[in-house]
């Protein structure tokens, strides 16, 4: 990059250093930020190491006052706005992993703090920036995609392949105490229908836990979406499933919209497309799509909005309006 880019002057540290934390901490050196640095705790996850070249903080009274930019935090659920909140009230725009807690209360103590202190914070809901929800939110707000009638989705994966370091069930997302079980962990596909479709009228669901997982948490949901004047849906998501799926179907009077993200397509179903296959229309197919890039986009964004070349696409109030779907699915549990 550039060293006359803004990014090349930003000073960025990462709060957490696991798996997400070591991602983001790469992506910034990707996207030329040369002032990087991590706060973890003194006892941090060996599986991740801090480069040399990174600067290591351990205490957060001495991070605070380092002067940085941005701040990306990554640490278990249950830390996500209290880990937030002294950055924030410091005016320093925050990265906030998804969830955004798994407390109402603390997620609201958060908002109000985002509120008076204005420092311009993001959710990091990355999956926006996939090229096929991309592709599913322009086709929806443009006018180019008939009315939906109603909509599978669905994310459905193995959590035992998630961290090869550690025994799954010792991670944070087994973990009632550190917010985990499918809702809130699971909820990029939450974002992404209040994104495209806005708040449901009402939303009902069931959340269980399979037997082979022995997890202390619900590990399973199906839910029910309810829209005014709009389309009904189903939302499935599971930490259960060894072969990992996850894709949409948007059915209209005049076709559907199918998308399959393991294969890297979307596709345009007219009728008669099953007996005919030439009549499918590919609106986007790439099986080699990098998942990262995904990750960078949102970094890209993030990083403009805060030398203030970008708007804020991704509020705090995204990840609280998720939070309030996840909290109504397991109120009807």
């Amino acid at each position: 990059m550039n060293q006359t880019s803004p990014l090349a002057h930003l000073r960025v540290i990462v709060v957490g250093l696991g798996s997400i934390g070591h991602r983001h901490l790469e992506n910034l050196a990707r996207l030329g930020v040369p002032h990087r640095a991590v706060l973890r705790r003194s006892q941090g996850n060996p599986a991740f190491q801090v480069p040399p070249q990174v600067r290591l903080f351990h205490r957060v009274e001495d991070a605070l006052s380092a002067g940085f930019d941005a701040a990306i935090v990554c640490t278990p659920t249950a830390l996500h706005a209290e880990t937030a909140l002294p950055w924030i009230e410091h005016g320093v725009p925050v990265l906030l992993e998804k969830p955004i807690d798994s407390s109402p209360e603390q997620a609201q103590r958060l908002l109000h703090a985002e509120q008076k202190h204005r420092p311009g914070s993001w959710m990091a809901y990355c999956m926006r920036y996939h090229p096929a929800w991309r592709l599913v939110w322009e086709k929806l707000h443009s006018g180019q995609l008939p009315p939906v009638e109603y909509f599978k989705v669905w994310y459905e994966g193995d959590v035992t392949t998630w961290h090869p370091w550690e025994d799954y069930r010792q991670s944070y997302v087994a973990r009632p105490e550190l917010g985990g079980g499918v809702l809130p962990t699971l909820d990029h596909e939450v974002d992404l229908l209040l994104w495209c479709f806005g708040k449901p009228r009402g939303v009902q669901g069931r959340t269980f836990a399979t037997r082979w997982l022995q997890l202390p948490v619900p590990d399973t949901c199906f839910s029910l979406w309810h829209y005014a004047g709009g389309p009904q849906g189903v939302l499935s998501l599971s930490l259960a499933r060894r072969d990992r799926t996850r894709g949409f179907e948007l059915v209209t009077a005049e076709g559907t919209l199918r998308g399959d993200l393991m294969a890297g397509a979307v596709d345009w179903l007219p009728p008669g497309a099953q007996q005919q296959p030439e009549l499918r229309r590919r609106w986007w197919y790439d099986p080699q799509y990098d998942w990262n890039r995904m990750y960078l986009e949102l970094l890209r964004a993030f990083l403009a909005s805060v030398v203030g070349t970008r708007e804020v696409e991704v509020p705090l109030r995204a990840g609280w309006e998720a939070l309030q779907v996840c909290r109504a699915v397991l109120g009807a549990s």
